[in-house]
């Protein structure tokens, strides 16, 4: 039987449907641009498209049109899914007359979430390819002007208090929205494209869109058209000869989604071991897990002002303030105080597990997020890390994130063995993702939990730059779940160039196994630390590199649900 001819559907609000706004006569009047976004690429694609957007549709209304159309729908087509600018809304009128009322959004984020999930799950029955699409963001004042305009003073001036005389608020609601989206597509893995990161990324985004802040304009609708494009045309079959040919070279962010681990901020730094009596063991501080520091951070206002509880390994005690962790303690971890363009922000994952009479460590691959429109952007994967160290506090943004760890402390022994008890669960094997920002991606594999323990010798030139050379390598992944606790597991340390240990994995190299690692110079500089070559059994140590995570991907990578315990690390003589 021969494949049914190729069509896109399209199914959302006015940006899907290309509606844009113009005056005429000193009124404002809408109309659908004859080159929208899905007719750019119906043209380009040379496939037949059916726009069934409609002006002012919530999901709600968009899962009658969907069900009315569903049967139309063959396994060969493409779908296009544009909703929540409509839904995020609030009745401005209503507000205007009654402010001090209840006042919700049109659809309540969790009807929104039921109805979009319900949606996706009828069009997978038909087979077709579903692609959603982010929302472009707004233009608050242009908006907040364009919805008072004709209401009196006083109206405006109740909204203003509504809005707590921040029109920039009105945005909050549209990237919680944008975020459940981006949610809903991770849990049914459904292709997403980021169409808000194509106009956050010019320098003044308002000249895409028409004057009343919500609706890109024809340059908009072209930048939206670039990007469905970049990703509908890995559905369209290459003998279609305009599928041959690319729309634009610009920076489109494709949403593969699945849930999986990466981190918030990232790793590491370290101190030194505290040695507790013992023959041929040293115990490491703190490496028992009975004791942890808590931490309450106060989260900025903007953000919804909650105090969000984190551990650090360290003395007991509990710290109430939003300020740089200095204890006295060896070791850091992913828990860690942001605050980025003013906005107080912080993550926990890690936690104190009870463990018999005890505790232990437990390590856990999250999302953490933090949207405020206008000012900060982030949704990242955070992977559970413990490390010998300290975090440059407060983290200021996800940009190359271990060159905001220190590596590595002051160490001269020369241990034969990393000793420590592990309990590892990876229920969602094959797949890892990667999501920074708004910027995610899903690729085939396996992650794994990774113990490093190398030793160093480190010297720094007269320009302040600082090189290393491999004495000791004590590496190891887990690459399986276990069924209980594996006690006093061993991992030896192979001094020299560990190239040549017939217990040799590529992952024990040198250099970064991840991203470049850092740490301060005598100048009082932040440095990357250049490993140039192996030392042998007679080289000194200098300095030590400790780190156990949940993930040994780079960073904001790995996979939801890895999780793994550690307890009663020591190093054994």
């Amino acid at each position: 039987m021969g494949m049914k001819s190729q069509k896109i559907f399209a199914f959302g609000d006015s940006i899907i449907k290309g509606i844009i706004s113009e005056y005429d006569n000193g009124r404002l009047k809408y109309k659908i641009s004859d080159n929208n976004a899905v007719d750019i690429c119906s043209r380009k694609f040379g496939i037949e498209a059916y726009n069934l957007g409609k002006f002012g549709c919530t999901i709600t209304t968009g899962e009658k049109i969907i069900d009315k159309h569903i049967q139309k729908i063959s396994e060969n087509d493409i779908v296009l899914l544009e909703f929540g600018g409509n839904d995020c809304d609030k009745i401005w009128t209503e507000i205007a007359d009654t402010p001090k009322a209840e006042h919700i959004a049109r659809t309540p984020l969790s009807e929104f979430s039921e109805t979009y999930l319900r949606v996706i799950r009828k069009l997978k029955a038909t087979g077709a390819k579903i692609i959603m699409l982010t929302m472009p963001p707004i233009d608050a004042k242009a908006y907040f002007r364009h919805f008072t305009n004709g209401m009196n003073d006083t109206q405006v001036a109740n909204i203003n208090g509504w809005l707590y005389d921040s029109i920039e608020v009105i945005g909050l609601w549209h990237e919680m929205y944008n975020q459940e989206i981006i949610k809903i597509a991770c849990s049914e893995n459904v292709e997403l494209i980021n169409i808000y990161k194509p106009f956050i990324d010019q320098r003044d985004y308002r000249p895409l869109f028409c004057s009343d802040g919500i609706h890109p304009n024809q340059r908009g609708q072209e930048i939206i058209a670039e990007h469905i494009y970049r990703i509908a045309k890995n559905y369209i079959p290459m003998d279609n000869e305009s599928t041959r040919h690319s729309i634009s070279n610009s920076k489109g962010a494709k949403f593969c989604a699945t849930i999986v681990g990466a981190l918030f901020v990232a790793f590491l730094l370290l101190s030194n071991i505290l040695p507790i009596s013992a023959q041929t063991y040293k115990k490491v501080q703190y490496g028992d897990f009975e004791s942890w520091t808590v931490r309450d951070i106060e989260e900025s206002l903007v953000i919804g002002g909650n105090t969000k509880r984190i551990y650090a390994i360290g003395p007991r005690d509990t710290i109430r303030e939003n300020k740089a962790l200095n204890i006295k303690s060896i070791w850091g971890s992913s828990n860690t105080y942001a605050k980025v363009a003013g906005i107080s922000k912080t993550s926990n994952t890690v936690y104190p597990e009870k463990r018999g009479n005890g505790y232990c460590a437990k390590l856990t691959t999250e999302y953490a997020e933090c949207k405020v429109i206008g000012i900060i952007n982030i949704k990242v994967l955070a992977t559970g890390t413990i490390y010998w160290g300290k975090a440059h506090e407060p983290v200021t943004g996800t940009d190359n994130p271990y060159s905001k760890m220190r590596w590595g402390v002051p160490f001269t022994n020369k241990p034969k063995a990393l000793i420590l008890d592990y309990k590892s669960a990876m229920p969602h094997k094959g797949t890892i993702t990667t999501c920074k920002t708004l910027s995610s991606s899903v690729r085939p594999g396996n992650d794994e939990h990774e113990i490093v323990f190398i030793l160093q010798n480190r010297w720094e030139d007269e320009k302040g730059n600082v090189y290393a050379k491999r004495v000791g390598t004590a590496i190891y992944h887990i690459s399986n779940p276990t069924s209980d606790w594996v006690n006093g597991f061993r991992i030896p340390v192979i001094y020299g160039d560990a190239r040549k240990s017939p217990n040799y994995k590529p992952y024990m190299n040198l250099g970064p196994k991840k991203d470049n690692l850092y740490t301060i110079n005598s100048k009082g500089k932040n440095v990357e630390i250049q490993e140039v070559g192996w030392g042998d059994e007679d080289t000194p140590v200098t300095h030590a590199i400790m780190l156990i995570s949940v993930s040994c991907q780079e960073a904001f990578s790995g996979t939801i649900g890895n999780t793994l315990w550690v307890d009663n690390i020591k190093l054994e003589y």
